[in-house]
C-alpha cells in the first residue's frame, strides 16, 4: 500500500502555520466559560504577544527573502523566541496545563522548523541515503519491547547522507494494541536533537506478533506516520519491530523511491517486500 505523498512546504511556511495554530488555540481557551484563571490568562496574553511578533518577523521573511536567504531568517526568529515560549509553557503550567501542553507542542514543532531552515538541500536529482548501523538496529529491537514501545531516532546530515544515531523513547499512554508519544518525553528528545545538530529521522514502534507478517502497518500507523513527516521530515523512515527480530522499514520516501537506506555492519539479513525492506537480525 502507497502513502500518499504531500507536497512538502519549506521550513518557513511551516513554523508560519505552526504559529498561527498556536494562537487560535489560544484565542480559543481565552474564549472558553467558565474562564480560566486570571494568571492563565495573563501568561496567554504574553503568548499571543509573543507569537504574534514571531508570525510578524516570519512572514516578513517569506516575502522578502531569497529562497537561499530564508532558511537563514527563520531560523534566526524561532532561535530568538523559542527561550521565551519555552519559559511561558513552564510557568503557565502550575496554573493550567492544556495551556502548557499547547505551547510545549508549538515549541517542539517550532524546534524541527529551525532545523529544516539550515538543512542544505540535495542536488537536483540526487537521493538522500539514509545510512544506519546494524548495531543500532539490535538496539531498536531490545529498546522497543514490550511491545508498543515508541522511540524517535536522531539523523545527522552529511552531504547527501543522513547518518542514523541516537534513539529516544517517548513511550506515553496506550495499550498493546496501540500507543501514543508522551508530549513532554517527545519535547525533550526533539530539543536534545536540535541542540546537537541533529534532526528526527526515524520513528521506530513495536508490534505483537511474530515474522514478517507482525511487522506490517496498520491504518493508525500510516495515519501516524503522514503526520510524522507533515511536522517534522518528508525524509522520516519509520520502522517496526517484532519479538523474533524481525523489522520493516517502510514509509513515503522510500515507496517513492525518495530516499535510498543503506544497511552498514553485520549481522542483518536484508530482503525486499514490495518497496519497504525486510530486515532479520541474526539470532
Amino acid at each position: 500500500m502507497l502513502i500518499a505523498r504531500r507536497q512538502t512546504p519549506t521550513a518557513t511556511r511551516s513554523a508560519i502555520t505552526t504559529v498561527e495554530s498556536a494562537r487560535e488555540n489560544i484565542v480559543s481557551i481565552l474564549m472558553k466559560r467558565p474562564s480560566p484563571p486570571m494568571q492563565t490568562v495573563l501568561l496567554c496574553r504574553e503568548a499571543l504577544s509573543q507569537l504574534g511578533v514571531l508570525r510578524a518577523s516570519l512572514v516578513d521573511v517569506n516575502a522578502r527573502s531569497s529562497s537561499e536567504q530564508q532558511g537563514v531568517g527563520a531560523a534566526r526568529a524561532i532561535r530568538a523566541a523559542l527561550p521565551g515560549l519555552t519559559t511561558l509553557a513552564n510557568e503557565v503550567r502550575t496554573h493550567h496545563q492544556p495551556t502548557a501542553d499547547l505551547l510545549r507542542d508549538a515549541a517542539a514543532r517550532l524546534i524541527v522548523s529551525e532545523a529544516r531552515a539550515e538543512e542544505k538541500e540535495v542536488p537536483a536529482g540526487a537521493r538522500r541515503r539514509i545510512r544506519i548501523g546494524s548495531d543500532l538496529l539490535y538496539h531498536f529491537c531490545l529498546t522497543a519491547m514490550p511491545v508498543e514501545k515508541m522511540l524517535v531516532v536522531a539523523g545527522r546530515v552529511s552531504g547527501p547522507d543522513v547518518i542514523i544515531g541516537a534513539s529516544f523513547e517517548v513511550t506515553g499512554t496506550g495499550s498493546v494494541a496501540h500507543c501514543r508519544a508522551d508530549p513532554d518525553r517527545l519535547a525533550q528528545a526533539l530539543v536534545s536533537m536540535s541542540n546537537s545538530g541533529c534532526h528526527m529521522a526515524m520513528w521506530i514502534h513495536s508490534h505483537p506478533g511474530l515474522g514478517p507478517g507482525g511487522t506490517y502497518p496498520s491504518s493508525i500507523d500510516t495515519g501516524q506516520h503522514s503526520d510524522w513527516i507533515r511536522d517534522y521530515s518528508s525524509d522520516l523512515v519509520s520502522g517496526i519491530v517484532v519479538e523474533d527480530g524481525w523489522i520493516r522499514l517502510w514509509g513515503t520516501a522510500l515507496e517513492h523511491d525518495d530516499v535510498d537506506v543503506a544497511i552498514e555492519g553485520d549481522g542483518v539479513h536484508v530482503t525486499r517486500d514490495g518497496r519497504h525492506l525486510l530486515l532479520h537480525l541474526a539470532e
